[in-house]
């Protein structure tokens, strides 16, 4: 069976839907104009978890105070306080240098 030729008419009206629907630099200039650019969705990021940030240092301060008290309740071992501390600036150390957020999947 042959394959059926394409008329010049058929081309033609393909090539004008194409052209009817196809977008302008304009177009594209003005979705460009409307769209956030990095820096902006970096300062919406930044503006979002300020106040998250605030807690979770606050926390922090709560739970190292709380830590300083239950080191003088009597038969509290000296080297869990030494281990939890040094885990915890470790994971805020790395926290704080990382440059993207953990991928998690819920």
């Amino acid at each position: 069976m042959a394959a059926k030729k394409t008329t010049p008419k058929e081309i033609g009206e393909a090539l004008g839907y194409i052209v009817e629907h196809m977008a302008t630099k304009d177009d594209i200039a003005d979705i460009r104009k409307a769209m956030a650019t990095k820096a902006d969705v970096r300062a919406i990021v930044h503006d979002e978890l300020a106040p998250i940030r605030s807690e979770l240092k606050s926390i922090r301060s709560d739970l190292d105070d709380l830590m300083g008290q239950f080191e003088n309740v009597p038969g509290y071992q000296r080297k869990s306080t030494t281990r939890l501390s040094a885990s915890r600036r470790s994971k805020s150390t790395s926290a704080s240098t990382r440059k993207s957020p953990p991928n998690r999947h819920h």
